[in-house]
């Protein structure tokens, strides 16, 4: 027989979240795990575009002035962004294919 504890290992080695079982308040749980969720998915998002905004601007800008350090400033720049926005893509990716399993999440992180 599986007990809880072994389910709840299975389930987070999968990648995945235990909210605990059916009847345990666990509304409460699923509603503060979703609220988590979409505020880090906002802070994704509001991050990408207040990197990526003026660095677009500054392609067009200064492109003329400055061809070489530009490159290596846009670089410095973006690589921090595009870390923090793409990991759980990313990180949902290395769970798949640790567990032998390809979905979409590997497939954005291939064409990546």
């Amino acid at each position: 027989m599986a007990t809880v504890a072994d389910m709840k290992s299975a389930i987070e080695d999968a990648g995945y979240q235990y909210l605990g079982v059916a009847g345990e308040g666990t509304e409460d749980l699923e509603e503060v795990a979703r609220e988590r969720d979409l505020r880090e998915k906002r802070n994704r998002f509001i991050v990408g575009f207040a990197v990526g905004i003026p660095l677009m601007i500054l392609m067009r800008v200064t492109v003329a002035k400055f061809p070489f350090s530009m490159a290596y400033f846009m670089l410095v720049v973006s690589a921090p962004a595009f870390i923090y926005v793409s990991h759980p893509i990313f990180s949902a990716a290395y769970r798949a294919l640790k567990n032998r399993n390809l979905n979409m999440d590997v497939m954005y992180s291939m064409g990546i």
